[in-house]
């Protein structure tokens, strides 16, 4: 059995209305201090075997805080997506400037992405590795609790997977920034215990 701790990174520079990977900002302060207090609530009880994060600054940071001294496996495939044209602008713009193409992604991202950017079945298919060796631990004798720090894109992802629910759904869940939500999976099925809790 694994539980699997998915926390999606903290607040970083450029507000909330930034978008992509664009110059990889690190948290703010506030960022810090909500992952500090996801810390004290929700993870100082446990005792974790793994620590997966991804490539960009403010996963990166996101671990800093809440494991300091433990030694994380980077993986890019958790990398948010790219957003190609899209990357480091801010949602505003892109309704104003780019809003056939980002309608048409919002109603499908499926059979649509940003200009030059990934698709969600790109998307998938990286972080496809992740959930291969997350899904090995499921047979083992003992239990495993596995930390993933992530973004938006990957956790949801990830998600729908372990719950069997196709891309359709990929708006229909929200994970916020400094977030953690709790898979407990096991050989043939997963368990909710809570999504997005601050």
């Amino acid at each position: 059995m694994v539980n699997l701790y998915l926390i999606r990174h903290g607040q970083c520079h450029g507000g909330r209305s930034y978008i992509g990977r664009g110059s990889d900002p690190s948290l703010t302060l506030e960022g810090i201090k909500l992952i500090k207090k996801v810390k004290s609530s929700l993870l100082e009880r446990v005792d974790f075997n793994a620590i997966y994060t991804s490539s960009l600054k403010r996963a990166i940071e996101t671990k800093d805080v809440l494991f300091p001294g433990y030694i994380s496996k980077i993986y890019r495939e958790l990398d948010e997506v790219h957003f190609g044209d899209w990357e480091g602008l801010e949602y505003n713009y892109l309704i104003k400037n780019y809003k056939g193409e980002y309608c048409k992604w919002v109603d499908n991202p499926i059979d649509n992405s940003p200009p030059n950017g990934e698709s969600l079945i790109d998307l998938l298919n990286r972080v496809e590795r992740v959930v291969k060796k997350i899904k090995s631990h499921t047979t083992d004798t003992k239990e495993w609790n596995i930390a993933l720090i992530s973004h938006r894109g990957p956790l949801i992802l990830i998600l729908l997977h372990f719950l069997g629910l196709d891309l359709d759904f990929y708006w229909k869940f929200n994970m916020d920034r400094g977030s953690v939500s709790l898979l407990n999976i096991y050989e043939n099925s997963t368990q909710v215990s809570y999504l997005n809790h601050k």
